[in-house]
């Protein structure tokens, strides 16, 4: 009999649009996110020999014997071993692999291989596992029983090490992951004891990723729209648990001079983005255990759980070095402050005001700038001291405010509107104008303030803010 299909089919729709989702977002180059790339790769595989191994067991005769026996084979072993390798994405995601010892890994990985790899290895010789009886149709053996009570066991280690870990996620996250166990782990449970036939977990186990990649990490929340990964909101939300629980972490503060930043954005859109691909690439590349984040205006943090020392004499050397896309080469001025979160900072309030202090680079090349400096000049920040502003920023301040002030009313009012965080695209209905107006508004807008691009426009604005001169820009406008 034909296994009914339709869930695997709605599976594969769901697993395919999780798998877009990630490789959209450009954030499969650290640990966490290879292996949940492995998780779902291993999932749509088992769906796709899963509808195969339902067709040839149904049609025997239809089908050569290698085909029916490969595809049962590989159905059975990369199913089964999906529970396995949701423990260990588990492990890694809670941070907690680096501080087991040899001997709980190795544990963890005996009922893989015990009840779930060896028996399927034996099976040719055993037929303990699933064989075909007389009228050449297939039969489960007694030895798959052991397979599903090897799958229940990661299944409840996932969960005990959830509820047990808790305190290392964030409430949505602890929500999300019991419900991708209800959505998961309870048609399992009924397929093995009342619907034998009917592989319904399929679809609610593709559910439940897609509900995890979407529901932990929402893609416009917490995510860049230019590089693709985890945003300022993102680090707030990953790194809040570490404070309130006073666990270590390093993080890394890495700051391009905001003045090379706005001469960085004043080139064209295709240039200015094509490098920030590349440094936000190379740096993403750098941490294996942890996460990198893109701040905007030149401000990246990378966490990890291992010492930075290294890592920082590795970003110093490469920022030392000239970057070169096309015919274009830009060298870049950078400080760099390796922080030991619980230890050297204590607050999450501090910390963020020490992320957002610009650095006006005095030398070329990278300074590295100790915790306590930096936590300095935050207070002073903190407390609306007003900085001290390097000429050359005050002068491309000046030359701003003087073109602000020539912006007509109607150029006034769409300028106010990017400020305020609205895209091109939501200027027409807004102002009730054409698009075309608002090209030749943009236009205009650009060649007066001296500027190529709206990124541009948002960062003399956050310099203004900064630098306590906002009111200045305000009172110029007509």
């Amino acid at each position: 009999m034909l296994y009914n299909i339709s869930f695997d089919i709605c599976a594969i729709a769901l697993t395919g649009m999780a798998l877009y989702t990630l490789f959209y977002r450009r954030n499969h180059h650290n640990r966490f996110s290879r292996i949940f790339l492995i998780l779902l790769l291993m999932h749509m595989v088992a769906l796709i020999t899963d509808i195969a191994s339902s067709f040839t067991n149904s049609y025997p005769s239809a089908t050569a014997p290698f085909f029916r026996d490969a595809m049962n084979y590989i159905f059975l072993a990369v199913h089964s071993s999906e529970a396995f390798v949701f423990l260990y994405f588990l492990i890694v995601d809670l941070e907690i692999g680096h501080t087991t010892h040899h001997y709980i890994n190795i544990l963890l990985l005996l009922p893989e291989c015990c009840f779930i790899l060896f028996p399927l290895l034996l099976n040719p010789w055993t037929h303990a596992v699933f064989y075909y009886d007389k009228t050449n149709h297939y039969v489960h053996g007694p030895m798959m029983y052991m397979i599903y009570g090897a799958v229940y066991l990661y299944l409840a280690l996932c969960l005990g090490l959830i509820i047990h870990k808790r305190e290392r996620l964030t409430q949505r996250q602890y929500r999300t992951l019991l419900y991708l166990f209800l959505l998961s782990g309870i048609p399992v449970l009924i397929q093995s004891l009342f619907m034998p036939h009917q592989l319904i977990e399929m679809y609610f186990q593709a559910l439940g990723f897609y509900g995890f990649l979407q529901l932990i990490n929402p893609i416009d929340q917490y995510y860049h729209p230019v590089t693709r990964i985890k945003n300022f909101q993102a680090m707030i939300n990953d790194l809040s648990p570490y404070f309130v629980n006073q666990t270590s972490m390093y993080a890394i503060i890495i700051k391009i001079s905001r003045l090379e930043v706005l001469s960085f954005f004043s080139q064209t859109s295709d240039i200015s983005h094509s490098y920030r691909l590349l440094i936000t690439d190379w740096l993403s590349s750098l941490v294996k255990r942890g996460h990198c984040y893109d701040c905007e205006y030149g401000i990246y943090v990378l966490t990890t759980t291992e010492d930075p020392l290294s890592l920082c004499q590795t970003i110093q050397a490469r920022m030392a070095s000239p970057w070169q896309y096309r015919h274009h080469t830009y060298q870049f001025s950078v400080q760099i402050t390796p922080v030991q979160i619980s230890e050297d900072i204590h607050s999450m309030d501090t910390f963020i005001h020490m992320v957002h202090i610009p650095y006006f680079h005095t030398k070329q090349g990278c300074v590295f700038q100790s915790v306590k400096d930096l936590a300095r000049e935050s207070k002073e920040f903190m407390t609306h001291q007003k900085p001290e502003i390097p000429y050359e920023l005050q002068e491309a301040l000046d030359t701003f405010l003087h073109g602000f002030a020539t912006l007509t009313p109607a150029e006034r009012s769409i300028t106010d509107l990017y400020i305020h965080g609205h895209e091109i695209r939501e200027i027409p209905d807004i102002a009730c104008i054409s698009v075309n107006t608002v090209k030749k508004h943009n236009k205009n807008i650009y060649h007066k303030l001296g500027i190529k691009s709206k990124e541009e426009l948002l960062i003399y604005v956050d310099l203004f803010q900064r630098c306590g001169r906002i009111q200045d820009l305000y009172s110029n406008a007509k």
